[in-house]
């Protein structure tokens, strides 16, 4: 039986992200970025949308509510 390493798994996650990143930022203008999941473009920082580095990043507003509460609360918001 085989078992997937962890480790491997985890930098084909963040391979397959930044892919996805690279092609969602074609075109968009320079100090903006098009969000991977709703393909509006912000003129700020994206968001990281948990602290592992296979994390995805993304809008504000494609945030899950919970981690919206937090970044809030993160912000001082």
């Amino acid at each position: 039986m085989y078992i997937p390493d962890p480790i491997e798994q985890m930098e084909a996650r963040m391979d397959r992200l930044a892919h996805e990143w690279d092609v969602a930022q074609r075109d968009v203008p320079q100090g903006s970025f098009r969000c991977p999941y709703c393909s509006n473009v912000h003129s700020y920082e994206p968001i990281q949308s948990g602290p592992g580095p296979d994390s995805p990043a993304m809008c504000y507003d494609c945030l899950p509510d919970d981690l919206k509460k937090a970044y809030d609360e993160f912000e001082g918001k």
